[in-house]
């Protein structure tokens, strides 16, 4: 049985942060580590996971943005029947409106 791709992309945000030595709590984790958390997806889809950014969600700018949607429109251009986009809540709204 064939499942369908869906392209996973990682920005970094508050789900991907992880305590360092330091105390600090930097955006550490990729979309592979994420998606690897919730074996069950392997049942559904193929996964294709990138992590183009690993960023407090208030860092990205607006052509940080743009190479998102590119990378999106890669994906379905070469089959992927969806894409998820995980990136930290801040600035969620604002990335929707982006061009």
């Amino acid at each position: 049985m064939s499942f369908p791709r869906l392209l996973v992309l990682s920005l970094g945000g508050t789900i991907t942060m992880v305590p360092d030595a330091s105390g600090g709590i930097p955006p550490r984790l990729g979309a592979g580590e994420l998606v690897a958390s919730v074996p069950a997806l392997a049942d559904v889809a193929e996964i294709d996971a990138h992590s183009p950014f690993r960023l407090p969600s208030p860092s990205l700018d607006p052509g940080q943005l743009v190479e998102v949607a590119r990378r999106i429109e890669q994906g379905f251009a070469s089959g992927c029947a969806g894409a998820v986009v995980i990136q930290g809540t801040d600035t969620i709204e604002e990335s929707a409106l982006s061009p």
